[in-house]
C-alpha cells in the first residue's frame, strides 16, 4: 500500500501556522513549493502576512510602525511651498485620530488587509529602530552607571519599547511635518499639535534620543569628513530631518557621505527644515497638563487623563516625568540634587532600575499627587495666551 503524503495529511490550520511562524524572506519561498502551501498562502495572505509583522515588531511597537508607513504613503504631508495652515492642522487632526490615538483597541489597518509590500517595509525599518535603540540606551546606560562603578544590566523587554516607540515618534512627525511653520498668529502650533498625540513621556525621550544621534553619531561622522572646513551646525541639526534614521547609513560611506550633505545643504537654501525632532517649544511637556478654569498659562497637576490615555505597565518613566514638574512648584520639599543632571537619560527606565541605581531618589506617585493637589503649575515660560488647550482639543478630557 502506498504511503499517503506526509503534506497532504496536515490540516490546512497547522499549515497556516506554519506559514505564520516563518519571516518574510521565507513566506513565498514556502508558498511556492507545493499546491497546498500556495493554496493556503492564497487563501489567507492577510492573515500570513499580519502574522509575520506581529512576530517581528511586537503587539506594543507595531501600531507605531503602522503609522510611520503611513505617514511615508501619505499624500498631503508638509512639502513646499507649506500648504494652508489650517489644512495642515486638519490632516494632523485626521491622521492623529486614525493612527496615534492609545484608547484605539484595533489597529488602524485591518490585520486582513496587510500586504506583503507594507510588511517588508515595516519589518525592515523596524530592524534599523532596533539597532539605534540599543546603541541609544548602552549608550545612556554608561554614562549613568559609570559614575555608579558598576556594569549596567541589559535593557529590559519594557525599556527597549518605549526607546523604540520615542523613536517611532520621531520618524512619523519628522516624515509628516519636515519643516517649521509659521502662522502669523502661531509659530509651529500644527507641530505642537500632532507630538501631543504622543505622550510627553516619549517627547522628553526624543529629546535625549535627538540629542545623541546628533551629537554622538551625525557630528562626529561629519567632522571625521570635513575636518578643515567651518562647523556645519545647520546640516548637522538636519540631517535627521531630511533622511531619517535610514539615511543614518549614509554616515559609513564617505561618497554617500559627502554627497548627502551637499545635497542637504542646497536644499536648507530657503526651506526651513527642522533642528530638532520633538516638541521643542514644551520638551518638559507642561503643556499635557490640563489648564486651570480655561487658562492656558496656569495648569493643573491631576494627570488622571494623561494616564488614562497613555497606560503604562511599568511607571518609571512617568513618575519620573511628574517629578521633574513638580519640583517647579516643590523644590524646598523634593530632593532635586540629582534631577537636573539625570532626568532625561532616565526617561525611559523601569522603576526598578531607577530605585536600585538612585536609592530614595525618585518620591511615589502617591505621595507627590498627595502634595501637589492645592499646587498649580505656572506654564507661562512654555505658553503663549493664544495657545490651543492641546489635550482638550485632541479628545484627552
Amino acid at each position: 500500500m502506498a504511503h499517503e503524503n506526509n503534506l497532504q495529511s496536515v490540516p490546512n490550520e497547522i499549515k497556516c501556522m506554519v506559514m505564520e511562524n516563518t519571516d518574510i524572506t521565507s513566506v513565498r519561498a514556502l508558498a511556492c513549493t507545493c499546491r497546498h502551501f500556495r493554496d493556503i498562502y492564497k487563501e489567507c495572505h492577510g492573515r500570513i502576512i499580519y502574522s509575520i509583522t506581529l512576530n517581528a515588531v511586537g503587539e506594543d511597537v507595531l501600531p507605531f510602525a503602522i503609522a510611520r508607513y503611513a505617514a511615508i504613503q501619505s499624500d498631503w504631508k508638509a512639502q513646499w511651498p507649506l500648504p494652508n495652515f489650517g489644512e495642515l492642522m486638519e490632516e494632523v487632526h485626521r491622521f492623529g485620530r486614525k493612527y496615534l490615538l492609545r484608547t484605539k483597541k484595533e489597529l488602524a489597518i485591518h490585520p486582513e488587509d496587510f500586504s506583503f509590500a507594507m510588511a517588508s517595509e515595516i519589518i525592515s525599518f523596524h530592524s534599523i529602530v532596533e539597532k539605534w535603540s540599543l546603541a541609544y540606551a548602552r549608550s545612556s546606560m554608561d554614562s549613568m552607571y559609570k559614575e555608579k562603578k558598576s556594569s549596567a544590566p541589559e535593557p529590559s523587554a519594557g525599556e527597549m519599547i518605549r526607546i523604540q516607540v520615542a523613536l517611532y515618534s520621531m520618524e512619523i512627525t519628522g516624515e509628516l511635518l519636515p519643516f517649521r511653520i509659521r502662522d502669523e498668529d502661531s509659530d509651529d502650533i500644527v507641530w505642537d499639535m500632532l507630538w501631543h498625540y504622543f505622550s510627553p513621556l516619549e517627547n522628553t525621550l526624543a529629546w535625549d534620543i535627538d540629542d545623541f544621534l546628533t551629537e554622538k553619531i551625525i557630528t562626529d561622522k561629519y567632522l571625521q569628513a570635513f575636518p578643515k572646513t567651518a562647523f556645519g551646525e545647520d546640516l548637522i541639526k538636519t540631517f535627521l530631518t531630511k533622511y531619517g534614521l535610514r539615511g543614518l547609513d549614509r554616515l559609513n560611506h564617505r561618497d554617500s557621505l559627502l554627497l548627502s550633505f551637499l545635497h542637504l545643504e542646497i536644499e536648507l537654501v530657503g526651506r526651513p527644515l527642522r533642528s530638532e525632532r520633538y516638541c521643542i517649544h514644551d520638551a518638559d511637556g507642561c503643556s499635557w497638563l490640563k489648564p486651570v478654569e480655561g487658562d492656558v498659562m496656569v495648569r493643573s497637576y491631576d494627570i488622571d487623563h494623561i494616564l488614562a490615555a497613555f497606560p503604562q505597565e511599568d511607571r518609571g518613566p512617568c513618575n519620573n516625568w511628574f517629578f521633574s514638574l513638580a519640583i517647579m512648584s516643590l523644590s524646598e520639599l523634593l530632593n532635586e540634587t540629582l534631577h537636573n543632571d539625570i532626568v532625561f537619560q532616565i526617561s525611559w527606565w523601569d522603576l526598578a532600575r531607577i530605585h536600585a541605581v538612585f536609592p530614595s531618589f525618585l518620591p511615589s506617585m502617591e505621595y507627590m499627587q498627595a502634595l501637589l493637589e492645592h499646587e498649580e503649575y505656572d506654564a507661562s515660560p512654555y505658553t503663549l495666551e493664544t495657545d490651543p488647550d492641546f489635550c482638550r482639543e485632541i479628545g484627552y478630557y
